[in-house]
């Protein structure tokens, strides 16, 4: 809908993100789990490492926040100097 309102020269007042938080790149301390039952076949003495944040995670929303920022950054938009 951005992209379209956009090619339409509409102005945009909010936008919400599907799935915003698992876009980011896990930082910090690494997350682990166990398999799902569901997951058949999967071996059990293999655990799962989690490369995307997750909601619920403290640190998520500024994950997310850094990989909009540097998105946005790296296509030539700067943060207004009253709201870095």
């Amino acid at each position: 809908m951005l992209l379209i309102s956009i090619m339409l020269q509409l102005k945009t007042r909010s936008t919400n993100f599907s799935n915003a938080f698992v876009q980011a790149d896990m930082k910090g301390e690494p997350v682990y789990i166990l398999p799902p039952p569901m997951m058949g076949g999967f071996p059990r003495d293999k655990v799962l490492k989690f490369n995307k944040s997750l909601y619920g995670q403290a640190g998520a929303p500024r994950m997310w926040y850094d990989k909009l920022r540097a998105g946005l950054e790296a296509r030539g938009f700067t943060a207004c100097k009253d709201d870095p």
